[in-house]
């Protein structure tokens, strides 16, 4: 089983790190980014080297009944983000925006927002504060907005994963 830190809170059953040690809790002992380092000590040269992240992604392509496209659960994607109007089910306007990627060469931008339903296994799932993304090369379904329901996430054999709730079962393939 896997557990993950959310909503600024550490998680206690997490065992990949200690409490007085999470990102999460305590962003500012999060490693800084390459790009942040080589702003701050732009005068000077120092050699690469390699950060290795606490954070464990779950990442699937997932063939979804009720869209005609994959969808990848991402735990470091701060929303769920999908690029067809037709998907949503509700939407309205709103300022446009640029949604931050892994990329920082990559702009996308959102333009607006709204719920989207998605049937899984036969259970039909209704996901709130979507973003349109028109832009965005597959659907996104941050794990950390599914984090506000009670979920249970497993690792299971030959990298497949289990996310279970009250509502639905996912299961997918971790990917690289």
């Amino acid at each position: 089983m896997v557990y993950f830190c959310a909503n600024g809170t550490h998680n206690p059953f997490n065992t990949t790190h200690k409490p007085n040690r999470c990102y999460v809790e305590f962003p500012h002992l999060r490693p800084k980014k390459k790009n942040e380092k080589d702003k701050e000590n732009s005068s000077t040269k120092s050699s690469p080297t390699a950060h290795l992240s606490t954070a464990q992604a779950l990442i699937t392509n997932l063939k979804m009944e009720s869209l005609s496209s994959q969808v990848i659960i991402d735990c470091a994607a701060t929303h769920h983000m999908f690029n067809k109007k037709s998907f949503f089910s509700e939407i309205s306007e709103m300022t446009p925006f640029v949604v931050s990627t892994g990329n920082p060469s990559s702009t996308l931008h959102g333009e607006e927002i709204g719920s989207v339903s998605l049937r899984i296994n036969g259970s039909t799932i209704k996901l709130k504060g979507c973003l349109y993304v028109p832009q965005i090369f597959k659907n996104l379904i941050s794990l950390l907005q599914i984090f506000d329901k009670d979920i249970t996430i497993c690792k299971l054999p030959a990298n497949l994963f289990e996310i279970i709730s009250q509502d639905f079962k996912i299961t997918g393939k971790i990917a690289d």
